[in-house]
């Protein structure tokens, strides 16, 4: 191989690697971990907080994290999944990146509030989430602050309840 082909051969793989990852950052988180088979450990976004340091987005499980807000709290997302929530917790058409925008702003602007968990920190706020003002809560894990979970806070059940 000559000199010339081996210089069109990398420049065309350099090109083919920046499309490819292009496109990977504009596709949406929730569609990401839905179709990928993701490490419960893959980190999905970090947060940074004056208040509460850094806090951490992982890709998760049913019980918490990214996947549990998908699974558990979301109608648009892992809808065979047998532990399916049939009522979604945000509105409906709802993204990933207007998720994890949500908890974003109730880092930003949340107030903290009890927790009958002395593991848990929880904090709340009312948020504008795809069009749709309502009270959100996060839960985040004191041992390693990592978003447990994220939800629309029902107006008929006490706020303090986790």
């Amino acid at each position: 191989m000559n000199k010339k082909k081996f210089i069109a051969i990398i420049f065309v793989l350099i090109i083919v690697i920046v499309l490819f990852v292009t496109v990977f950052k504009k596709q949406d988180p929730a569609k990401y971990v839905e179709e990928n088979n993701v490490s419960e450990t893959e980190l999905i976004k970090e947060f940074t907080s004056e208040e509460y340091g850094n806090i951490y987005l992982y890709a998760g499980n049913e019980y918490g994290g990214f996947i549990h807000l998908l699974i558990r709290h979301s109608g648009d997302y892992f809808l065979g999944h047998e532990k399916k929530q049939i009522e979604s917790q945000f509105p409906e058409k709802t993204t990933g990146k207007q998720i994890i925008d949500g908890i974003e702003e109730v880092i930003d602007e949340g107030h903290k509030v009890e927790s009958n968990k002395d593991k848990n920190y929880v904090l709340e706020d009312e948020i504008k989430l795809n069009g749709e003002e309502a009270d959100y809560r996060l839960v985040i894990k004191v041992e390693n602050n990592s978003v447990v979970t994220f939800f629309k806070i029902d107006p008929n059940l006490n706020k303090n309840e986790n």
